[in-house]
Parts: C-alpha cells; sequence; structure tokens
C-alpha cells in the first residue's frame, strides 16, 4: 500500500530521473558490480598464481642447491684417488706422506668448489677420541656439525639441514649443509660435510611476497621449523600452526599459508598476512575501480543532459493531462509543439469525453438491471416462502391442540408484512426479529434450538441491510443441514476495521464449500429450491458493491456462513479507508 501511493505520487521530473538512472546508471553500475566480482576474482587468482610461482622458484632454488651438494657428495665418496689420500692420511706411517696427503686434499677440494659455485667449504672431520677434528684445510671456523633440530631430511647416509647460518669464517650468511658418512675397513669413520655456495641463500625471497611482508620458513620432515624469516612470529624447532578453512590465525593475526612439500618429506611453507594480502589485491583493482567510476560519471552526465533536453515538454504535457483530468470538460488544451505529444493530448481529450459518456450509460444500465433482478428474485421468494409456511401450519393444525392457533396465526402475519413490505432495505434489528419470528414459527414443527449472540452496541443494530437477507440461510440450515432437528445461533459482532460480522451457525451436516462456490459462479441460478445463496449475493452486491464479502466454512463439528458487511446509515456506508 505505501508503495502504491509513493508510486502514484511520484512527478514527472522523479519518474525521469528514476527512468533514466534506472535505464542509464544502473545497468551500467550492475554490469561494473558483476565484473568487478570476476575481475577481483580474476585477480586473487592471478595473485595466488604468482605466490606459487615464486614459492616454485624458492623450492627449484633449494633443489638445485641439494642436488649439488649430493652429487658432489657423490663425486668425493667415488673419487679413488681422494679416498686413497684419506686412507693415506690415517695409515700413513711418517709425517711427510700424511703432508702430502693433506696437500692434495686441499688442492682437489679447491679445484670441485672452484668447478661448482653452488659448493662451498668442503670438510673432512672425524672424531679423535671423542673430539671432532678436520682433516683438510677448509675455510670451517671450527670442527662443529649442525645442531640436531636444524635437521631438514634424511636420505640413506646422507642428511641436509638447514637453511642454517653458515660455519665458515668467510662472514654470517645462511645456508644449506649435507653430512655423509664415510667407512673404511683401516680408518675410523670419516664425516664428509659440505655447505651451499657462498651467499646463495641471501635471495631466499620473492619480490611480490617480500611487497606482502610474508613469512618464509622450511619445515623439516619430522613437521619442525628449522627456518623462519620471521621467529618473533613463527619460532624455529617448533611445530608449523595449523591451518583451517580461513587460513591459520597467529597472535590473533590471520594469515594465508602456501606450501610446496618435497618427496624427502620436507616443505617450503609461505604464510602472507591476510589484510595485506586483501591491500594488495585492492590496490591492483583500484585502476578497474577508476575507470568504472569515470564509465558511470559520464553516463550519468548524458542521462542528466537527456533529462534537461525533454523534462520542459513533459512538464507541458503534465499541466495539460492537469486540465483534462479536471472537471472542466472544456478545458483548452496549450499546444505543447512536440508532434507526439500534441496528438496524445488531443486523444486523451476525446478519450475523456467518451469514457464519461460509457460509464453514464453503463451505470444507468447496471441499476436497471439490478432492480429487475431482485424483483423476479423477490417474486420467487414470497410465493415459496408462503407455501412453506402454511405447509407448516396445516401439519401444525393436524397434530396440535387449537389453543396454541393463535400464537402461530400472530407470528405469521407479522412475518408476512414484514417481508411483503415494499422497501427493499431493513435494519440489522428488524431482520434478526423477523429471523426469531421465523424460528419460533419453525419450532412449533422442528426440534429446534436457536438464539442469537449478540456483541455490538445498540446504535449499530440500526444499520440498513437487504430485506429477506438472513432468512435464507437460515431456512437451508433448518432443512438441508439439520433436517429438522439441531441447533442453530447467530453471532453479531464489530470486526477491528468497523465492518459487521454475522455468523450463522448450525450443528447439522457440514456444508459443502466447494458445492457453494460453485453456486455462487454459476451464471445460472441452480439453488435446488430456486432461491438462496444466489439470491443473498445479489443483494449484497446490489446494496454494497465491492465492500461486503460472503464466506462458508466448516468450524469444529459446525457449519458456518459468515456475511461482512459495512455500517450503512442514511445511503451513505464505511468503506475501509473510513475505518
Amino acid at each position: 500500500m505505501l508503495w502504491e501511493k509513493w508510486r502514484y505520487n511520484l512527478s514527472i521530473k522523479s519518474r525521469m530521473k528514476i527512468l533514466l538512472v534506472s535505464s542509464a546508471v544502473l545497468p551500467l553500475l550492475l554490469i561494473c558490480f558483476f565484473t568487478n566480482r570476476q575481475v577481483y576474482q580474476l585477480y586473487r587468482k592471478n595473485t595466488d598464481a604468482v605466490i606459487s610461482n615464486e614459492l616454485e622458484n624458492l623450492k627449484s632454488n633449494m633443489d638445485e642447491l641439494i642436488d649439488s651438494m649430493k652429487y658432489m657428495s657423490q663425486q668425493l665418496t667415488v673419487d679413488d684417488n681422494l679416498t686413497g689420500k684419506l686412507r693415506d692420511y690415517f695409515t700413513a706411517d711418517n709425517v711427510i706422506l700424511k703432508l702430502n696427503s693433506m696437500d692434495y686434499l686441499a688442492k682437489q677440494i679447491a679445484v670441485y668448489e672452484v668447478a661448482n659455485p653452488n659448493i662451498n667449504n668442503i670438510s673432512f672431520l672425524y672424531y679423535d677420541d671423542g673430539v671432532l677434528t678436520k682433516i683438510n684445510e677448509s675455510s670451517l671456523a671450527r670442527a662443529q656439525l649442525p645442531e640436531s633440530g636444524m635437521r631438514l631430511c634424511r636420505q640413506n647416509l646422507i642428511t641436509l639441514y638447514g637453511p642454517h647460518d653458515t660455519r665458515s669464517k668467510a662472514g654470517r650468511y645462511p645456508v644449506v649443509s649435507l653430512v655423509r658418512t664415510l667407512s673404511f675397513y683401516d680408518t675410523p669413520e670419516i664425516i664428509l660435510y659440505i655447505e651451499s655456495g657462498y651467499k646463495q641463500m641471501e635471495d631466499f625471497s620473492a619480490a611480490t611476497l617480500d611487497q606482502m611482508d610474508a613469512i618464509y620458513t622450511v619445515v623439516s620432515d619430522t613437521g619442525q621449523v628449522v627456518y623462519s624469516s620471521s621467529e618473533s612470529v613463527i619460532p624455529c624447532f617448533q611445530e608449523i600452526p595449523e591451518s583451517g578453512a580461513g587460513g591459520v590465525t597467529i597472535h590473533d593475526r590471520p594469515y594465508l599459508p602456501y606450501a610446496l612439500y618435497d618427496k624427502q618429506g620436507w616443505s617450503l611453507q609461505i604464510f602472507v598476512p591476510k589484510n595485506i594480502y586483501n591491500r594488495y589485491i585492492h590496490q591492483i583493482n583500484i585502476g578497474f575501480l577508476l575507470i568504472t567510476a569515470l564509465a558511470t560519471g559520464l553516463s550519468f552526465v548524458v542521462c542528466m543532459l537527456i533529462w534537461k533536453s525533454i523534462y520542459k515538454p513533459l512538464r507541458a504535457f503534465q499541466e495539460n493531462l492537469d486540465n483534462i483530468l479536471g472537471d472542466d470538460i472544456e478545458a483548452r488544451i496549450q499546444k505543447i509543439h512536440v508532434r507526439e505529444l500534441d496528438q496524445n493530448l488531443e486523444y486523451f481529450h476525446k478519450m475523456k469525453l467518451q469514457i464519461l459518456s460509457l460509464i453514464q450509460a453503463v451505470k444507468i444500465k447496471e441499476r436497471e438491471k439490478s432492480q429487475l433482478e431482485i424483483k423476479h428474485l423477490m417474486s420467487k421468494i414470497n410465493p415459496h416462502f408462503i407455501h412453506n409456511t402454511l405447509d407448516t401450519l396445516k401439519w401444525y393444525a393436524s397434530q396440535k391442540e387449537y389453543c396454541e392457533v393463535e400464537t402461530f396465526v400472530s407470528s405469521l402475519n407479522e412475518l408476512l408484512m414484514y417481508n411483503m413490505e415494499k422497501d427493499k432495505t431493513t435494519t440489522l434489528a428488524s431482520e434478526l426479529d423477523a429471523i426469531t419470528r421465523y424460528i419460533t414459527i419453525q419450532q412449533l414443527k422442528y426440534n429446534l434450538d436457536f438464539y442469537i449472540e449478540n456483541t455490538m452496541p445498540a446504535p449499530m443494530l440500526q444499520t440498513e441491510c437487504p430485506r429477506f437477507l438472513l432468512q435464507p440461510l437460515v431456512e437451508n440450515a433448518i432443512f438441508h443441514g439439520l433436517e429438522g432437528n439441531g441447533r442453530i445461533h447467530i453471532h453479531t459482532s464489530v470486526l477491528q476495521n468497523g465492518k459487521i460480522s454475522i455468523r450463522i451457525y448450525n450443528n447439522g451436516t457440514p456444508i459443502d464449500v466447494e458445492k457453494i462456490h460453485r453456486i455462487l459462479k454459476s451464471k445460472e441460478d441452480i439453488s435446488n429450491n430456486g432461491i438462496g445463496i444466489q439470491y443473498v449475493v445479489q443483494s449484497l452486491e446490489s446494496a454494497f458493491p465491492h465492500a461486503y464479502e460472503f464466506r462458508a466454512e466448516n468450524v469444529g463439528n459446525e457449519s458456518c456462513i459468515e456475511i461482512i458487511l459495512p455500517f450503512t446509515k442514511g445511503g451513505y456506508y464505511a468503506k475501509d479507508s473510513d475505518c
């Protein structure tokens, strides 16, 4: 209801603005909105692809270093000259031979390191009375292997560590290291230690990930963090935080995890702060949003130009329409000098005259038709009623003592006088009195329990209603519902909207609601006795066009016919809008 009032109160100016915005700006905004959603998703996918690609590059760099160290360890273990010199170091009887062996080892290892820049700090060590001792000269600052907590993974005789700080004298930089054990029958167990090349791990980062303040971690095959670029957030030597559906939360801050797993069990995992990730995508998307805003602005400017170019003629058109819709039939129509609008105004003026003429003719015909139908029905109702009543009188006279005939005839006389009055309308109080007299007559023949329950104020009982409105419904209840025995009661009340409700209950055979609907929809009178429900509905329609209601239903073990009509007095009746 509010929407209808608002819509019909819109001015032409407002309608034009709404239509122009709806037809030009709004579709563009919708297209931009859904396109932006798709573009945003593409940006997310592209960003995820960039992150995954950079993660793969980092993993590839580590794999390259690890493969180089594995290959180098294999070369060193199969180099017979080198292993022979190692054995000479332990088995030679004189110092000169040992020195020669150490010199060969230093030169040969230098050749290997120069040939492969990914390799550095190749050292052979062994335990001498429990103390780890270097065999060859190398840049290893001291004979010390990485702690067990730095272990990355283990494969056969090879153990990988790191990333961790180098053991070299050259400086402090991150490396990946390899430890391999060599065993000879006539020497102590020899340990081969290899580190990745000088500062090969310093580029363990990526531009996009650095822009997002990502945290780089390397996780061992046991699930512990052996390297973290931010140990204050993700400490080393602890298990990696578990990820959920929305990512992982560390110190109450959400992160998006990305991981690559190696076949040896270790993994490279990156954690990107969710808010920085979203900000990064929004920064990428801002260009599209600027284009969208520019296109929307241009569209709005075009709409305003169109609106201004046609608003003046439309305003004049509206003023002319107001004149046409006014009471003045001879109102002058001003020229707008827009051919289409002028033609429409002329058509509207002619249509107004024709419609007024047609409406007047239809009203006259409908009034005459309604009066004829009611007269026809009344001519059928009165003889029918007299026949039934006299039949009851005949039965009663033959079955009862004549001392009660006076009361019966008195009620009959009053009822006949009420029903045969020429005035088509009466009051609800008079109609209820007539029903009471009718029931009094029928109770002489039938075992009927009847009462009227009224919850209305006394003045409202003086509301006007069609004559003979309730008697057909009560008669149907007696003869078709109760079959002469049972209870009938009438309940009158005032509804919240100010209308009057009249309900007729009986505890007889339940009514066939569908049959009643078919009777009401039928153009012909198909009632069994030729009168009844259709007469009631036609009388209501004639008295209160579209302002009444007629309902039929079964309520519990009772049948109910309800009539809802407006309060009427002196030819005026209250509609919904008056309540």
